[in-house]
């Protein structure tokens, strides 16, 4: 004699189904914005990440970035992946593409990169490749010294970006 399948082994499945789904990255896209999550389970569209974040959460598949618009403080440089995309201009509600509001990078003066940079850095880029960096504005302060440069990217070894 076959046992019918239990109403709770169903309830479980879809529920177990639609959970892998409210948490996962959406359609290889991470979610960022100025104030989005630090930590966890973060990137998607219910629950952005902060840009810091967000760059630990690329991967071979979810390898683009969405920027939501706003400034986005750092203070201190950060580490362009290989095949990334990091993209702006995005509604931080709808997700729809605009220009109308930038979003901005804007980096401190603290952490500043050492010899034989000596350099006050927002984006790095060292010996990475197959990346894109779009629709961005990057706004560096003055460095605190005058042996000391500003770059808003500064790429060392890096092929096939954009």
């Amino acid at each position: 004699m076959r046992k019918k399948n239990s109403p709770l082994l169903l309830f479980t499945f879809l529920f177990l189904l639609l959970a892998s789904f409210s948490f996962s990255q959406q359609c290889n896209i991470i979610y960022v914005t100025p104030t989005g999550a630090t930590s966890g389970v973060a990137g998607t569209q219910a629950n952005p990440a902060n840009l810091t974040y967000g760059l630990t959460l690329v991967t071979a598949t979810a390898n683009q970035l969405w920027l939501a618009t706003g400034t986005y403080s750092i203070s201190a440089t950060l580490s362009i992946p290989s095949n990334v995309t990091i993209e702006g201009g995005f509604n931080p509600v709808t997700w729809a593409k605009s220009n109308a509001i930038p979003s901005i990078i804007s980096r401190d003066t603290n952490n500043i990169i050492g010899p034989p940079i000596n350099a006050l850095v927002g984006l790095l880029g060292n010996s990475v490749s197959g990346f894109r960096l779009q629709d961005l504005t990057i706004n560096i302060a003055n460095a605190p010294g005058y042996q000391i440069s500003d770059y808003g990217i500064y790429l060392n070894g890096c092929s096939n970006y954009h």
